[in-house]
């Protein structure tokens, strides 16, 4: 066994996730931002919203969706 790398994430439990055919990964979280996931590249980008997440779906590869607990 060995330890290859850290990637630091949501601060709160998860509440979507979604894929389509890129090495790509959207995730949400009760702590009000979604994260693109690009895994070749360890990489993220964050999103913040103005309340909790509840759902998200990837449109394509350019585009997503999501749905809060305020609306």
């Amino acid at each position: 066994m060995a330890y290859i790398d850290t990637l630091y994430g949501h601060q709160s439990p998860i509440t979507g996730i979604d894929s389509l055919t890129r090495e790509r990964c959207v995730t949400s979280s009760s702590d009000k931002t979604v994260r693109v996931w690009k895994v070749v590249e360890e990489t993220q980008m964050v999103f913040r919203a103005d309340a909790g997440l509840d759902t998200l779906s990837l449109v394509n590869e350019e585009f997503f969706v999501s749905g809060g607990d305020d609306g």
